[in-house]
């Protein structure tokens, strides 16, 4: 959403800086920032040429910079006259009205001087699309530096600056702000007046093209993208030649198409159903929330240009926008906004901008109405989560150390993009997090849980095949697992059902695969070996729980209660007991209790203990 990023469409490349020029310049809106035409000449400053004079329209009043010390450092403006032969040679520079021009010196090596001023008036305004700035310039000798910048919100040269025109010697040449390249735009732009205009012919596209009087230099035009520019400054420093590398300049105007710009109305649209539909939600429009579109085709990333949709029914929102530009060129990046109402406790991501790249369209002929899309392009929310309780208890994973969980699949970046933090709140051994999904109901996504910090090498990434969801309605939960499938806890098995005695029973006895489903129930038995008679009870249990325990009871008397004492053994799988039908993480085992003398009564029972 950086207003001053540029990207290069068309043109050549060489080193240089500009030499005279035609401007033209246009800024989107909604309507024309400006419908006057602007123009200065040196000829209006009867007067002469002093700091803050404007003898102009459509611009502001010049501001002049320089590290003038009039001992070491000489420099500062004045109205060039080329009939005066110590300045120009007669009848060379055109762009000279009434025998004057505007011009800088700087000298020696290390002095400068800038003149500058805004597009508008006092208040700096962009060029509206349509506009045109230009000027002309005249270049002699190739010392020092001279140039001129086009700016957009401030002097800034790394951040504000859009381009850069200056002689880099005999050449001119145009430099974009952000690129290495520096095209040369007339090869020789030696004493010829170099005429250079710059043209807003879209949102965020100019049109570069800089021409000399002499009929033998080729024009040269760039298109490339940008935002209008709503300044400008003419620079000179490091002079070595007295006059001779002073650069001269003149005819400044801002003028309009002679045919107006093509212009269509574009309907924007965005579903924000999907956030509202979250709990807590992301956007509430009941306690004040509004979503509005900003960027190019709004007027500008600014606040003052954002432009309110309206909700059209279902959570859609919409606004029609009039959106200039020529014909097969594109909007200009924009994005969708929420602003949040004055009782609204939405919580803003991105200062309230959607995730991602900005939004574009073609300018085409006709009235249009963009597909309606989602904001952030986020369609559903999937709640992930996985029972680190298994790893905590073996001391693979221990939080104290610095280890973390972290989720990545397949959904929106891909399993490239970084891992997504998952967080344990109540501190139950249970992670999770929420992720906005930008594919389709009916996507297969494919994830896995990865553990990170020091000592988690053997936990980086869950073993086995990939996990996989697929995408239906908003919102929704994956089904809850233990880390790499190994072993299982109560809440895994569960899926949210209340710890109690029935279930608990359920869960460690009996193999059953939840809380609805039926397991196998357990059964007894009596033999006898000589000299001891022996009763046992044979039952499934969990094995794949460290947290469960067993304890077989035995009792003669229920009225007496029950009691572990005596002598008690336990059969499993290594001793052949049937394992015909136990489901995985469970074992069928025999708890054995030797009592000597056969008993007229006997009573078994199991008992199963969930540790914390």
């Amino acid at each position: 959403m950086d207003c001053t990023e540029q990207t290069f469409i068309q043109g050549t490349a060489s080193k240089g800086w500009l030499g005279l020029l035609i401007f033209s310049v246009g800024f989107f809106g909604i309507t024309q920032l400006r419908a006057a035409t602007g123009s200065d000449n040196a000829a209006n400053y009867s007067s002469g040429w002093n700091n803050g004079d404007n003898q102009g329209t459509g611009f502001g009043p010049w501001i002049f910079e320089s590290n003038h010390n009039g001992t070491d450092a000489f420099a500062g403006v004045y109205l060039a006259n080329p009939t005066n032969p110590g300045n120009r040679n007669s009848g060379i520079f055109s762009p000279v009205s009434s025998g004057k021009a505007f011009a800088l010196y700087a000298n020696p090596n290390g002095t400068y001087m800038v003149a500058k001023r805004f597009f508008g008036g006092a208040t700096a305004t962009p060029l509206a699309v349509g506009e045109s700035f230009t000027f002309k310039w005249l270049q002699y000798w190739g010392g020092g530096n001279k140039g001129i910048n086009l700016y957009r919100g401030g002097w800034n040269d790394a951040n504000d600056q859009i381009l850069n025109l200056r002689q880099n010697g005999d050449p001119f040449v145009a430099q974009r702000r952000g690129s290495t390249n520096s095209p040369t735009a007339i090869s020789n732009a030696f004493n010829d007046v170099t005429m250079v205009q710059l043209r807003l012919a879209a949102p965020d596209t100019l049109v570069l093209t800089v021409k000399t009087t002499d009929p033998v230099d080729e024009p040269y035009t760039d298109t490339f993208r940008a935002p209008a520019p709503d300044r400008i400054s003419f620079y000179f420093s490091n002079g070595l030649n007295g006059n001779n590398d002073e650069a001269l300049f003149n005819d400044l105007t801002i003028t309009p198409d002679e045919v107006p710009v093509a212009t269509r109305q574009v309907k924007f649209s965005v579903n924000m159903a999907v956030l509202e539909g979250q709990s807590p939600k992301k956007f509430n429009s009941a306690n004040g929330d509004k979503v509005f579109v900003r960027g190019y085709p709004s007027g500008g990333w600014g606040d003052n240009a954002k432009i309110q949709l309206m909700e059209d029914g279902d959570g859609i929102y919409s606004a029609t926008i009039s959106v200039p530009g020529d014909l097969g060129l594109k909007s200009g990046g924009y994005k969708f906004y929420i602003q949040k109402g004055d009782g609204s406790s939405t919580t803003l991501e991105n200062g309230g901008f959607e995730d991602g790249l900005d939004r574009e369209f073609d300018l085409t002929a006709n009235n249009t109405d963009l597909p309606v899309v989602y904001f952030s392009n986020i369609r559903s929310f999937v709640t992930f989560a996985v029972d680190m309780n298994v790893q905590i208890s073996k001391g693979e994973f221990v939080l104290s150390s610095g280890q973390a969980v972290e989720l990545k699949g397949s959904y929106n970046s891909g399993w490239e993009a970084a891992g997504i933090p998952m967080t344990d709140l109540d501190g139950d051994g249970i992670y999770t997090v929420t992720v906005p999904i930008q594919e389709n109901s009916g996507t297969a996504l494919q994830y896995k849980f990865t553990v990170t910090g020091s000592g988690s090498a053997g936990l980086a990434w869950e073993g086995g095949l990939n996990r996989s969801l697929v995408l239906g309605s908003s919102p929704e939960a994956t089904p809850l697992v233990t880390f790499g499938n190994d072993g299982t806890t109560f809440a895994v098995w569960s899926a949210g059902a209340a710890l109690n005695a029935e279930n608990l029973a359920k869960y460690a006895i009996g193999g059953a695969s939840g809380p609805n489903a039926q397991g196998e129930a357990p059964t007894v038995g009596k033999r006898f070996i000589v000299p001891n008679h022996y009763t046992y009870i044979e039952a499934i249990v969990r094995t794949d729980d460290n947290k469960l325990s067993f304890l077989a009871e035995s009792s003669t008397d229920l009225s007496s209660g029950f009691s572990s004492t005596g002598t008690w053994t336990v059969e499993g799988a290594g001793q052949s007991v049937s394992q015909l039908n136990v489901p995985t993480g469970c074992e069928r085992k025999r708890f054995i209790y030797w009592h000597g003398m056969a008993q007229e009564k006997m009573f078994l029972r199991l008992r199963a203990t969930l540790a914390p």
